[in-house]
């Protein structure tokens, strides 16, 4: 595992939404840290507090790299993402 890795935590996108939230659920249910990119990272959800959102911002690798620090697993939910910003983090 990677230094600064946390097995505990996992970066999900769209957890606010249909399919995201089911697996958010889940991973709540077997005592996760969940973080997630959303377009809403401001709207109301029904995980209050135990989820952290940040902005969905797959275009700028320095702003996506902040959510996904200490992360062991991203799960990605949307449709039709650009790959461009996973390419640019998979770099560093």
């Amino acid at each position: 595992m990677a230094e600064g890795t946390t097995a505990k935590t996992v970066v999900i996108t769209g957890a606010f939404s249909y399919t995201g939230k089911y697996a958010t659920r889940l991973l709540l249910e077997r005592r996760y840290n969940i973080r997630t990119l959303t377009f809403h990272p401001h709207r109301e959800n029904e995980f209050g507090e135990q989820v952290e959102a940040f902005p969905y911002n797959f275009e700028n690798a320095v702003e996506l790299e902040r959510p996904l620090r200490g992360a062991s697993c991203l799960i990605n939910t949307y449709w039709g993402v650009s790959h461009m910003g996973v390419r640019v983090l998979m770099r560093r």
